[in-house]
């Protein structure tokens, strides 16, 4: 017959070995429930944005932001897309305005492509009505995340994308070159290349790391990073926070979880 402490040790024991089970999918419930809420919020969210910057769209500013989160709605209607409106305009606006800095446009951390999209638009600037053809480099696995840590808040398979379907979805823009498999194993092909602008949304802290090391050198003066999930993650924020500890850049932080780097 088992004692209570021989019971206790047991159960222990059974827990210790399923620890990371568990943990997963802890993570899959919280992000389920995160996932709900992001649609929630996207729901109400557009409608006060439209009616806000259709009061003053007679001014060609508020005229031209209107134009983009029109276009952003379009995506999210295509594809999930995480970010809110306002963390999509920030991506768009930055793409947009590196366009007369020299080097290339990257993005690691494509999921379904909504970011990518928003990139590939705002390179060509279609809806703002001039012109940049810079080549556009995307970064993923496809096959969800990478190792996780459990002490981080995402978990390993999550986001698992479709490259055939990005390229259908990107298929009428020109200079787009897609990468399948894990950073930086995959970025060979752009070791020579300089940037002007990179797009690091990768929801874990060793490929923040990667992201950072290869892309930093690369950049050219005046270029920007935007790193996602920077106030969301302890992990990513301690990462980023260390690789600028001793570097001349300023860490900016938006209103949403997004930060930026401009290369001095």
């Amino acid at each position: 017959m088992l004692s209570f402490g021989m019971l206790k040790r047991v159960c222990l024991s059974q827990l210790s070995a399923h620890q990371g089970y568990i943990v997963k999918q802890m993570k899959k419930i919280k992000w389920f429930i995160i996932d709900r809420c992001f649609g929630i919020r996207n729901a109400f969210e557009y409608p006060f944005l439209y009616l806000k910057l259709s009061i003053t769209r007679s001014m060609n500013h508020s005229y031209k932001k209107l134009k983009i989160i029109n276009f952003i709605k379009r995506v999210k209607n295509k594809v999930p897309m995480m970010m809110d409106y306002k963390g999509a305009y920030q991506l768009f606006v930055l793409v947009h305005n590196t366009d007369k800095i020299q080097g290339d446009v990257a993005e690691v951390g494509v999921y379904k492509g909504g970011s990518a999209n928003l990139i590939c638009e705002a390179n060509e600037n279609r809806i703002l009505e001039s012109k940049s053809y810079r080549e556009i480099h995307l970064f993923d696995t496809f096959s969800g995340l990478p190792e996780v840590q459990d002490k981080e808040i995402f978990y390993k398979g999550q986001y698992i994308g479709n490259s055939i379907k990005v390229r259908k979805l990107l298929a009428e823009y020109i200079n787009v070159n897609i990468y399948e498999g894990v950073f930086p194993e995959t970025a060979e092909p752009i070791k020579n290349r300089v940037f002007s602008f990179v797009n690091l949304d990768v929801d874990i802290s060793q490929s923040v790391k990667d992201g950072l090391e290869f892309f930093y050198p690369r950049m050219s003066r005046g270029g920007a990073i935007l790193i996602h999930d920077y106030s969301t993650s302890q992990e990513i924020k301690d990462v980023v926070d260390g690789f600028f500890k001793e570097k001349p850049e300023p860490i900016i932080e938006t209103f949403v979880d997004q930060v930026i780097i401009v290369k001095n």
